[in-house]
């Protein structure tokens, strides 16, 4: 379904809609990239983390570029984010499975990772801001 909902988007040029959308909020890439991770981070809560990559990445992409963004970077902050949104309340997939697999009970799980989520939080703004850090290690190797 997400495949086919990409196409369509794709199809009916919403990359362009997005673009124009993201512009009428700012001109400035950083806060153009802020404010896509916090949708992306949005609809993770509530949709699988894999089914939104799948229809986000395109056009992510697209107006990354279109503002001047690497494509790694853009990738690993959707990745980063996508992952945060998916240990957020309120459908928390990897939480159940993490809660599962400790045999705890679901709220002690979520007050325990609390504090993990806010630094991953802060990891995500940090990456954001200092953009070599997410082609520091792939450049060290190549």
């Amino acid at each position: 379904m997400a495949g086919s909902l990409g196409w369509l988007l794709a199809y009916l040029d919403f990359n362009q809609i997005v673009l124009n959308a993201l512009r009428s909020v700012s001109d400035n890439g950083t806060v153009v990239i802020l404010t896509l991770l916090g949708i992306l981070i949005l609809l993770t809560m509530f949709v699988e983390s894999l089914a939104v990559l799948i229809v986000f990445v395109p056009f992510a992409s697209y107006v990354g570029g279109s503002y001047g963004f690497d494509p790694l970077h853009v990738g690993i902050l959707m990745v980063v984010a996508t992952q945060i949104g998916a240990t957020t309340p309120s459908v928390v997939v990897l939480l159940f499975v993490t809660t599962s697999a400790a045999e705890a009970d679901f709220l002690e799980t979520v007050h325990h990772c609390v504090p993990f989520i806010l630094k991953l939080v802060l990891f995500l703004l940090l990456l954001v801001f200092v953009p070599s850090l997410t082609s520091w290690l792939p450049s060290a190797f190549m």
